[in-house]
């Protein structure tokens, strides 16, 4: 979360960032189950668009 955050702030500064997780490949090398339910529910959360709660939901129910 903390580096989408960082990321969408220097964007708006046209500053590229590229998040540790990203630029390091961890989605691909070490978690690539993780990386749809991540990116499909933790997005919507630092956009504003739902809730810590339901992020957290959403994420539990997508991983079990």
């Amino acid at each position: 979360m903390t580096g989408e955050v960082i990321r969408q702030q220097l964007e708006a500064q046209h500053i590229n960032y590229v998040p540790y997780l990203y630029a390091n490949g961890l989605f691909d090398s070490a978690w690539p189950a993780y990386r749809d339910p991540i990116e499909q529910q933790v997005r919507p959360f630092v956009d504003g668009r739902i809730t810590y709660e339901e992020m957290a939901t959403n994420l539990a129910t997508a991983l079990r």
